[in-house]
């Protein structure tokens, strides 16, 4: 089965500040919300999103909870989001980001939501998962949905996996973030191998050294990103692979398009 390559939202983290982030993720968080959020002009610029991932040549897209969140998500913007889906051939792969609701009636609502646009795992983290993990389990039941927790500061598989150690049923893993893994000192490729089937989503990401959460484009930093693929036909996983890369300075769409060609190169050596 062949994995479907997918635009991670979050590679526009800093495209409404002109591709320059000096305050920091929160400041570009507040700006794609601050663009997005308006019902007014919500299709037109979701649909201009979708548009040009389209034509680097992706298939999948992680929605980037920044670019439509459940908390002020409507039916229309639902709605737009599904039809600009469906003109471009794009598939809704994940929901990427955290938190994913602080409450119960939170949490449903971007369930709700994650639901009426097909979109199958919430890749990323959730506050409330760890507050309580017997409700968020049951909110996946109802919804039909997965959860892969993405790994952040953590610096090793047993870290990571004991996050999501709390939380009941078969609906819970992990999202593997290769950047994150190789800025703290944890091979990625070997962290997928370790995990097996946890691994419910795969965020593919270069970083230019150890210590540091500095992206760029797959080969010029120190992720084996060619080991991460063959550790990923080990264990069996055919989702979809997340390429991601979000610089604070700089536009990253043509390093990204590049990344894509590269990944499906090597996805045709792993096969």
């Amino acid at each position: 089965m062949k994995n479907e390559l997918a635009f991670n939202g979050a590679n526009y983290v800093t495209r409404q500040l002109n591709w320059s982030m000096p305050g920091g993720w929160g400041q570009g968080v507040k700006s794609a919300e601050a663009w997005f959020r308006p019902a007014e002009t919500f299709a037109e610029r979701f649909d201009a999103m979708l548009a040009e991932i389209a034509e680097l040549g992706f298939t999948g897209y992680d929605l980037w909870c920044a670019q439509l969140d459940g908390e002020w998500a409507t039916p229309e913007h639902i709605d737009a989001a599904r039809a600009a889906g469906q003109r471009y051939g794009i598939r809704l792969t994940s929901y990427a980001g955290g938190p994913f609701g602080e409450t119960a009636e939170e949490c449903e609502r971007v369930c709700a939501m994650l639901d009426a646009l097909d979109v199958p795992v919430l890749a990323g983290y959730s506050a409330f998962a760890e507050r309580d993990p017997d409700a968020f389990a049951g909110l996946l039941e109802k919804y039909g949905l997965r959860y892969g927790r993405e790994n952040h500061p953590e610096a090793s598989v047993a870290e990571l996996l004991a996050k999501v150690k709390d939380v009941p049923g078969d609906r819970v893993g992990v999202t593997v973030d290769t950047g994150w893994f190789a800025t703290q000192g944890c091979d990625p490729a070997a962290a997928i191998r370790e995990l097996g089937p946890a691994v419910e989503y795969i965020h593919l990401k270069d970083v230019r050294g150890a210590g540091a959460h500095d992206t760029c484009a797959f080969g010029e930093g120190i992720v084996d990103i060619a080991d991460c693929l063959r550790a990923a036909a080990d264990i069996g996983y055919n989702g979809p692979l997340s390429i991601e890369h979000e610089p604070e300075e700089g536009d990253p769409r043509e390093a990204v398009a590049r990344s894509r060609v590269i990944v499906e190169a090597l996805l045709e050596e792993v096969r």
